[in-house]
């Protein structure tokens, strides 16, 4: 009796959890309150400014070249992103350096041809 009774726990149980699998519902651990998070609306002026950032990078890149022209626009980018002080200490040095090493990596390393702009 107690075995058919604990089958059918396990049969609820199961059902139960495949039916909050199928709804997209993982099952909560016991303790962890229900939220009702919302999610924020988007931020519509900052995608525009990053937009328009590619816009100009697209312009600017044939002029400018390949290096200068991802330096501007990784700087830009970071500014229209509102990044702390701290933060650009850390950002400033790899600004410079991921367009140096992706330019050599790709010209020198892979003979891909890249604007050298005004600096070349």
């Amino acid at each position: 009796m107690l075995a058919q009774r604990s089958q059918g726990f396990r049969r609820r149980l199961l059902a139960q959890l495949l039916l909050r699998r199928v709804a997209g519902r993982a099952p909560r651990p016991a303790g962890v309150p229900e939220t009702t998070e919302v999610e924020p609306a988007p931020d519509w002026r900052t995608i525009a400014l990053v937009l328009l950032g590619l816009g100009l990078y697209a312009l600017a890149y044939e002029r400018l070249g390949f290096v200068v022209a991802t330096i501007l626009f990784m700087a830009y980018e970071v500014l229209v992103m509102e990044v702390e002080r701290t933060r650009w200490l850390w950002a400033a040095p790899a600004i410079v350096l991921i367009p140096v090493v992706l330019y050599v990596l790709f010209v020198k390393l892979l003979g891909v041809t890249l604007p050298a702009g005004i600096l070349g």
